[in-house]
């Protein structure tokens, strides 16, 4: 009989374990330490501003988001969250930390934001990030970071936000460190010590980027080459002296430009001509040479902006007669745009077989780099080169094997920007004749070249 007592007792007792085990990781799941605040049925935890060197023990391990800002927290190790399996949301700012281990994430499989700004780390701990998959939001700003390497980022394949700002003391940057980052919305790399535009070209789906703060006073043209979607672009307080003609003509889906705040005196003729959707400008606060270069700036303000005055369109600093005029507000006969000054077109017709090779001259009076606008608005510039289309070094487009595909009008600008409206600019109508045919085809078909 006995032995049949003891199993009745461990009937009872295996399943008062199991009981007592389900408790004990419930209060592991539902507690709060004493240094923080948890809210939303645990979810939601705050540990700030207590002194804190580490998780503090009893924190809920069921918990959505977590806060540890403003402690004192030098260092994440290994393992630190590994039981955090469901966090989306960590906020380790305001710290003093200088190293993460490469296995501080292990477990946060399902983390979306990290929150590192303002610490001391010096360097991207790349390793440590491989194991967010997931990371949606990295933010970075106000660490002693001095170089960004190539591999920085490789492990974030699903990053849409990163804020690099305030890393003054950044020294180099790799021309592959956003490889991968096709996802990224978002770029913030204000006040980062920056002199040139860094290569952005592999950020695809890029809609915002702030370059304010920074010492970047040439805007090339390649500087924005890939950024297709790009609504947002700010730059200001950024010590830029001049822009490049074409600088802003990748930047087709471009909505709001902010240069205020800068050395600009003048912009290269037409320069918004690629960017169709751009409503909002910025231009207040820059030394604006007021002379008939401006004209089609003047003309493309009054055009887009609906209102009767504007604040931010910036002002005339030059010729006196016109000092603190604001741009919106200037006549046309202001500016005193004489018959010598006007930009000019000249129009150049040439007949070609197909099959032969054609010639595109570059006339415009001046020996400056020039740039062509194939019939589809492909540009290619000085020195580029693709299958059967050349750029000479005196501006001429030289077309080999021309094809029916080829017809059609061609205009040429010089690239200097000094005196954009002084130039002239060349519009050569390239008729092709089918072999076999007596008549010349003028289309407007566009060149099948990649663009440059």
């Amino acid at each position: 009989m006995a032995p049949r007592k003891c199993l009745v007792w461990r009937r009872r007792i295996v399943p008062l374990l199991v009981v007592l085990a389900g408790l004990v990781e419930r209060v592991m799941l539902a507690s709060c330490p004493a240094q923080c605040v948890c809210e939303a049925e645990y979810t939601t935890v705050s540990c700030t501003n207590g002194g804190l060197q580490q998780v503090p023990k009893g924190t809920p391990y069921g918990a959505l988001s977590l806060s540890l800002s403003g402690n004192n927290i030098s260092g994440v190790i290994d393992d630190q969250f590994e039981e955090f399996r469901q966090l989306q949301t960590l906020d380790l700012s305001f710290n003093t930390i200088s190293e993460i281990e490469d296995g501080a994430f292990v477990g946060l499989e399902s983390l979306h934001t990290l929150q590192l700004y303002y610490n001391r780390l010096t360097s991207i701990p790349s390793e440590a990030l491989r194991r967010l998959p997931h990371l949606k939001e990295l933010w970075l700003r106000g660490n002693p970071i001095n170089c960004l390497d190539a591999d920085a980022f490789t492990y974030l394949p699903n990053l849409q936000l990163l804020d690099l700002g305030e890393l003054r003391h950044l020294e180099a940057i790799s021309d592959d460190v956003f490889t991968g980052l096709s996802k990224l919305v978002h770029l913030n790399f204000a006040v980062a010590n920056l002199q040139t535009v860094p290569y952005l070209d592999e950020l695809e789906s890029l809609e915002e980027l702030d370059l304010s703060g920074n010492s970047i006073k040439v805007i090339d043209t390649e500087s924005f080459s890939g950024l297709s979607k790009l609504k947002r672009l700010i730059i200001i307080s950024s010590q830029v002296t001049e822009i490049k003609r074409f600088s802003f003509s990748y930047l087709k889906s471009l909505t709001e430009l902010d240069l205020s705040y800068n050395n600009i005196s003048v912009l290269p003729l037409n320069e918004f001509i690629e960017t169709p959707l751009l409503t909002q400008v910025n231009l207040k606060v820059n030394p604006w040479n007021c002379s008939c270069d401006i004209a089609w700036l003047v003309d493309w303000l009054r055009k887009k902006i609906k209102s009767k005055s504007c604040n931010v369109c910036g002002v005339c600093q030059n010729p006196n007669r016109l000092q603190g005029m604001s741009l919106f507000d200037i006549r046309n006969d202001d500016l005193r745009c004489g018959n010598g000054t006007k930009a000019q077109e000249r129009k150049i017709n040439i007949n070609v077989m197909e099959g032969d090779d054609a010639s595109l001259p570059c006339i415009t009076g001046r020996t400056a780099a020039v740039s062509w606008i194939t019939p589809n608005g492909t540009i290619l510039r000085s020195k580029s080169f693709r299958v059967r289309v050349k750029v000479l070094e005196d501006g001429t487009l030289n077309l080999t094997r021309v094809t029916m595909h080829d017809a059609g009008s061609y205009k040429c600008i010089p690239m200097g920007n000094r005196e954009p409206s002084s130039t002239s600019e060349v519009i050569t109508t390239l008729n092709v004749t089918k072999k076999g045919s007596r008549k010349a085809v003028n289309t407007e078909v566009p060149l099948l070249e990649e663009p440059v």
